[in-house]
């Protein structure tokens, strides 16, 4: 994506509004402290897709597009992801 493509889904993440999340650590998952937002957009992920495709090996026969749930994440000051 461009800079101006990833600052206008910057601002349309932050004009829907982000969740907060917070998982503490597990044996199985690393702590996080974040706010996330989940954005069904099959426009978006075809965008994706179709910049995409061209990078992808040709022995690469199976992929067949992007998922249309995107994810936002957003880290403010003290929140962290741990070690994964």
């Amino acid at each position: 994506m461009t800079k101006s493509e990833c600052q206008d889904a910057i601002a349309l993440a932050k004009r829907i509004g982000f969740a907060h999340v917070f998982h503490p650590q597990t044996s199985e998952y690393a702590f996080r402290d974040n706010d996330r937002l989940l954005l069904r957009s099959p426009a978006l992920a075809s965008q994706l897709w179709e910049r995409l495709r061209p990078l992808l090996p040709p022995s690469l026969d199976k992929a067949v597009g992007c998922n249309p749930a995107i994810k936002f994440y957003r880290y403010r000051t003290g929140q962290a992801f741990g070690c994964h």
